[in-house]
């Protein structure tokens, strides 16, 4: 999967307004955030989803210090990363990981994707251990712009199909490709 670097600054932009704009408890570091790229594929009635979280906040998310486990790394997305459509919460298959030096990059497939209309994602990763976490989400979708949204512990629901989320928590970048494994 690509990624654009309009991403990238999205996210150093935001990681730095979080820092001056909300108090931080002490901690390894001052901000906690991801990236995901999700990409409809209407064709397989599925979701696309690669999604980096940092080694640090991932492993204090499932509190393990030792190798990472991919059916515990499926649990947790499972109960932190939902999906629902119109005809309630979609399955989600875990596809695998692959490590880079920017984190982990977690790649899994929602099920059942008939239609955007109607779906929400409620993305809740890294929330129970860091509140103020920032969660930048490209969307794809066929013929369309891709969607860049910015969603926080306070702003967790974002409308898949909707023209665009509010004016203040997306934007839409210019697709410059990115490898996943920078």
């Amino acid at each position: 999967m690509r990624f654009s670097p309009g991403v990238g600054a999205l996210v150093a932009g935001v990681a730095a307004a979080s820092l001056t704009a909300v108090p931080q408890p002490a901690r390894g570091h001052g901000h906690h955030t991801t990236v995901a790229e999700i990409s409809f594929r209407p064709e397989r009635q599925t979701l696309e989803v690669s999604l980096l979280v940092t080694d640090d906040d991932l492993r204090r998310a499932l509190h393990e210090d030792g190798p990472l486990d991919d059916r515990r790394l499926a649990a947790w997305l499972r109960s932190s990363f939902k999906v629902e459509g119109p005809q309630g919460s979609l399955p989600m298959r875990w596809v695998g990981r692959e490590e880079s030096r920017r984190g982990h990059w977690l790649h899994f497939e929602i099920h059942d994707v008939r239609t955007l209309t109607g779906t929400t994602l409620n993305h809740e990763v890294l929330l129970a251990t860091e509140p103020f976490a920032f969660h930048t989400v490209k969307l794809l979708r066929p013929g369309v712009r891709p969607l860049v949204s910015t969603l926080d512990g306070t702003h967790r629901r974002l409308h898949l199909g909707a023209a665009s989320p509010p004016a203040s928590l997306s934007r839409n970048v210019k697709d410059h490709q990115e490898t996943p494994g920078d």
